[in-house]
């Protein structure tokens, strides 16, 4: 199949060279998870996805060996598969999970997708 050629692409790649985390949502099916996977081609990102349940289960119990095992830069795809965070600040969501990075203050986690 032919790739094609999405607008966002620059502007993403942009943005993640600004910011540590960047968040791509749109409806399914639109090639977000494909440009990615584009972008990152050549590069030293690493993509996970938590579509897969031990990565998941993982990303949910020990966040601390889900980024030894997962380097950053990192582009993390169905982060909306993780235990959202709860509106009055528990833990569990993916903000959590960032957080809990040792560099995410560092500028080194770039990309989510959901």
């Amino acid at each position: 199949m032919t790739y094609i050629k999405r607008d966002m692409e620059k502007i993403v790649v942009e943005l993640s060279e600004q910011y540590p985390v960047i968040l791509i949502t749109g409806p399914r099916q639109v090639g977000k998870t494909t440009m990615l996977q584009n972008i990152m081609e050549g590069t030293d990102r690493t993509y996970v996805s938590l579509d897969d349940l031990n990565i998941r289960a993982l990303a949910k119990s020990d966040p601390e060996m889900f980024f030894q095992l997962y380097k950053t830069p990192i582009f993390i795809d169905e982060v909306q598969l993780r235990i959202p965070d709860y509106p009055d600040g528990e833990s569990g969501g993916i903000r959590t999970l960032i957080r809990q990075h040792p560099d995410s203050d560092s500028g080194n986690i770039r990309t989510l997708v959901g």
